[in-house]
């Protein structure tokens, strides 16, 4: 039964991707395609677009904690323009640019040190999202740790 119910699925997603397909010969832009049959809820990664994730996070208690940190942020500016209000946004794009490329790096970096970009063996989208999850994850935790043993290094040195 489950044998049938999954080539029902297939031949559904197939029926989906054709005239996807046809779209895509044409040049065409073709939104919310299926990039994988057999793992129909991927989507292509938006590449080289401006993320407008940072549009959230920008609040007051953010920003205040992110200058008491000494953090450059690319958050919206709140009132008028400045006079240098053209140099700045050249900055703020070239700062952009730069923090999708290393993130990108980053996780390209990470999907071969956790085997992730060869095949993940996950059965189900959720297995498949937390073996992502928890590989991100423990290559920040290896991060983090390697940048305190610098720090307690430097200050015993000091």
């Amino acid at each position: 039964m489950r044998k049938v119910r999954r080539i029902y699925e297939i031949t559904q997603e197939i029926n989906f991707i054709s005239p996807q397909k046809e779209m895509f010969k044409t040049g065409k832009s073709v939104p919310d395609r299926i990039v994988s049959i057999v793992k129909a809820y991927i989507r292509p990664i938006i590449r080289g677009k401006e993320v407008k994730a940072d549009d959230i996070y920008a609040t007051n208690v953010n920003r205040k904690y992110c200058t008491c940190q000494g953090i450059v942020t690319n958050f919206k500016r709140k009132g008028r323009a400045g006079k240098h209000e053209g140099q700045r946004m050249i900055i703020a794009k070239e700062l952009r640019k730069e923090r999708v490329t290393r993130m990108e790096g980053s996780f390209g970096t990470e999907k071969q040190h956790y085997s992730l970009d060869k095949k993940i063996k996950a059965k189900t989208e959720l297995n498949e999202i937390l073996w992502i999850f928890f590989g991100v994850h423990a290559a920040n935790t290896i991060q983090i740790t390697k940048r305190l043993a610098q720090e307690d290094l430097l200050r015993k040195i000091a």
